[in-house]
């Protein structure tokens, strides 16, 4: 079974749970796939929860912090070609000016870091190795992502049942107690769907969209 378009761990909790529960084990094989996390990069968004939240296109110290993160994961190898301020020079295309006008520090967008400027810049730096890693920050950036998020799929996969003995449980961790078709038609009618617990917008099954197809065309 190959879900599309599905990057994030909000989206794939129902499904891990329902694997966890034996429900799914008629699938020998179950992927994923997302291209939001390779392309994000690209226009200054970071994937988290589910969807693509901003760092901005500009230097600011929420984005900063994210990317020492990259260069921390790849140090043992970066660290041998440039500090983590050349990387970070890199990837904003320049040094930046600071004003710590309050607790968070504002930076001045000089200048912009779409990935095609990182590449011109990467181009023309004199020092040809940080280049090299400029040219490579969006692969790198792509790597920390990809490591984040199997991180947090593993720890789902970790997460202890205890907390779904009684029936106070959250309609989401009532998941793991499903076991057949019955179970799973009784949890949607009681859960999911507009306004209840567990928001759905349902795919339409073949019977439904011939149906619709079919009156779409009468009208």
């Amino acid at each position: 079974m190959h879900l599309l378009g599905v990057g994030a761990i909000s989206k794939l909790r129902p499904l891990m749970y329902l694997v966890r529960s034996g429900y799914l084990t008629e699938y020998p094989v179950i992927s994923y796939d997302s291209s939001s996390h390779t392309s994000c990069f690209d226009y200054g968004l970071l994937k988290i929860n589910g969807g693509c939240d901003t760092l901005g296109k500009t230097r600011t110290a929420r984005g900063v912090a994210h990317f020492k993160n990259v260069y921390q994961l790849f140090e043992p190898v970066l660290k041998k070609y440039l500090t983590v301020d050349e990387f970070l020079a890199g990837i904003y295309c320049g040094p930046s000016k600071q004003t710590e006008n309050t607790l968070d520090i504002e930076m001045t967008p000089e200048p912009t870091w779409p990935f095609s400027a990182i590449r011109e810049k990467a181009v023309t730096n004199p020092n040809k190795k940080a280049g090299i890693i400029g040219l490579l920050s969006k692969t790198l950036h792509i790597y920390f992502m990809i490591t984040n998020f199997c991180q947090n799929v593993d720890k789902l996969f970790r997460e202890k049942d205890t907390d779904i003995e009684g029936e106070d449980a959250t309609p989401m961790l009532q998941l793991k107690r499903i076991r057949d078709d019955k179970d799973i038609e009784q949890w949607i009618e009681e859960h999911s769907g507009k306004g209840k617990a567990v928001p759905s917008a349902r795919i339409a099954s073949t019977e439904e969209l011939g149906s619709t197809l079919e009156r779409l065309f009468e009208e």
